[in-house]
């Protein structure tokens, strides 16, 4: 039921907001930043 509501939620936040690009130099920050918070996981 968790599971289900957050998908509910994340599909109304994407029809509410229009879709953004990001610059490539942003993408790599995210990318460097969730190999870390899952790094600190292990």
């Amino acid at each position: 039921l968790v599971i289900e509501n957050s998908i509910q939620t994340a599909q109304k936040l994407i029809k509410s907001k229009p879709y953004k690009k990001w610059p490539e130099e942003v993408l790599e920050d995210f990318r460097v930043i969730d190999l870390e918070l899952i790094k600190s996981i292990f």
